[in-house]
């Protein structure tokens, strides 16, 4: 189904973003077992109509959903026999999960809030330079514009 303009607007007041193939979507949350298992009905009729892996594009465009969340349920299908609820999805590691949560710790964010207490306007270049002099690690640029 195709998105008039009228919609389309409406969407995006509320806060939805548009896929490629017309469908809506909230960014960070779910889409939904309903949408999951529509997407392997899909995918397990086209696989059994073509006798091998499917167009990954045409089930997306049929679903109204994006190439990613088709191999996403693909991958399900493929590990569990079919799609799982949202309680049911195995944790995938272990720890603390976000931006930077692998490359640092509590000590290493407080140094760096320190260096921008200290000069607000510090490039991303100097916070690396400090970091490595006060704890030795090493850490990219992308990671310290995470931070900010």
């Amino acid at each position: 189904m195709r998105l008039s303009q009228a919609q389309r607007e409406l969407f995006h007041q509320h806060g939805y973003f548009i896929n490629e193939n017309g469908g809506a979507y909230l960014s960070g949350t779910s889409l939904g077992y309903t949408k999951k298992v529509e997407v392997a009905s899909v995918y397990e009729r086209a696989r059994e109509d073509c006798g091998e892996r499917p167009n990954i594009s045409a089930v997306a465009r049929e679903c109204s959903t994006s190439t990613w969340f088709v191999r996403k349920i693909e991958s399900e299908l493929r590990e569990f026999g079919r799609v799982l609820k949202e309680d049911e999805m195995p944790k995938r590691r272990e720890g603390p999960i976000g931006p930077c949560s692998k490359s640092l710790d509590n000590d290493d964010m407080l140094i760096l809030y320190q260096l921008y207490l200290d000069e607000p306007s510090r490039t991303r270049a100097s916070y690396i330079q400090w970091l490595f002099y006060f704890t030795g690690k090493v850490v990219s640029e992308s990671t310290i514009f995470i931070l900010q």
